[in-house]
């Protein structure tokens, strides 16, 4: 179902598709262009984690750190975070770095990401196999499993939550039958923290407003407006306590599956 490759944590709310008899193949390309740039992002503004921890003088792109440190990535690099990404990436920083370290605080690939910047922060980049290989991108519609129930078959495909998917939800509605939805809450928790800590520290109303119960109304009530009425079983689990992931998904299924035959009219 949904696979979190390990490195750089990327907000994403998950949600899995089960298609009947069909399924679409077809990756959306700014979702990966998305991710894999906010890879680069990510590897750049460790970089200054680096210099903090060899005690390498990086005075004069201060304000350039603080530009990648303080941008919310959303589904377009601005003109000034790329401006300062490309200021960075042409100092000596990093090879002052590796002449002091062999192994840097960052991510264990970032030398690819390192080495294509100027390319996946271009205007109009276009990801290739090798871009998603090694970002932390998940793939989406290309790892596809058949699960059969009976007579029954299911297509299995990931239709995440990313902004950049909800707007196309509608497309994917068509053919599906069941729907099983699954809540990541990092962006929303990174969202509440940051909204908490900019007024005054020790105020926490705001924060406590956001808990993962309002989070998981909130997913689910976009969610339910987009689903067509009648047209799917919905089924959402929240996977925070659960002892086990398998046997929690195992039995879900399980459900889901059961209900959906039994409503299924044979004509």
């Amino acid at each position: 179902m949904n696979q979190r490759l390990p490195g750089i944590q990327w907000n994403l709310a998950k949600y899995g598709n089960f298609f009947r008899q069909t399924r679409s193949s077809t990756p959306v390309v700014e979702f990966y262009a998305h991710n894999i740039q906010n890879n680069v992002l990510n590897v750049w503004k460790s970089l200054k984690i680096a210099c903090d921890e060899l005690e390498i003088n990086y005075s004069n792109l201060k304000d350039d750190f603080k530009v990648l440190y303080d941008f919310k990535h959303r589904e377009k690099l601005s003109d000034k975070v790329v401006a300062s990404l490309l200021a960075v990436s042409r100092t000596s920083l990093l090879e002052e770095c590796q002449r002091k370290k062999r192994i840097l605080p960052m991510p264990y690939n970032y030398k690819y990401f390192v080495q294509h910047t100027n390319r996946m922060i271009a205007d109009g980049y276009l990801p290739t196999e090798a871009d998603i290989l090694y970002s932390y991108t998940p793939t989406i519609g290309l790892d596809g499993h058949v699960i059969r129930l009976g007579k029954s078959r299911y297509d299995v495909l990931e239709l995440p939550g990313h902004r950049i998917f909800r707007r196309r939800w509608s497309d994917f509605f068509r053919n599906t039958s069941v729907v099983v939805f699954l809540i990541d809450l990092c962006e929303l928790c990174d969202n509440a923290f940051y909204t908490a800590s900019s007024d005054i520290p020790t105020n926490t109303n705001k924060f406590q407003l956001r808990s993962p119960q309002d989070a998981l109304s909130y997913y689910r009530t976009v969610f339910m407006a987009a689903s067509p009425p009648k047209r799917s079983y919905h089924h959402v689990i929240s996977l925070i306590n659960a002892p086990n992931l398998g046997l929690t998904l195992g039995d879900s299924l399980s459900r889901i599956f059961k209900h959906n035959t039994q409503a299924t009219t044979i004509t």
